[in-house]
């Protein structure tokens, strides 16, 4: 069994946050692109960077805050028009 950590975490709300936005496809469930979600996603990993502050290595650091950019860039590009 995988065990799951700070970055498996992150990783799975990236995967979420891409189909949510449609940047990822999922072939596994019929889930479509979904503005309200992706924006919960957004949220969720901006509410675990601030609450994790402190308590993250320089590894989890970097990935959180380029996962959080790519998706909000991604988020704007699609619905600030």
């Amino acid at each position: 069994m995988q065990t799951l950590d700070f970055v498996g975490i992150i990783k799975i709300l990236e995967y979420e946050g891409s189909i949510a936005l449609g940047i990822q496809s999922n072939t596994e469930t019929d889930w479509k692109p979904d503005k309200d979600h992706a924006r919960f996603i957004l949220q969720y990993l901006s509410v675990l960077q601030v609450k994790t502050i402190g308590n993250r290595t320089e590894e989890e650091t970097s990935i959180l805050e380029t996962v959080l950019n790519r998706l909000h860039t991604q988020f704007h590009s699609l619905y600030s028009q």
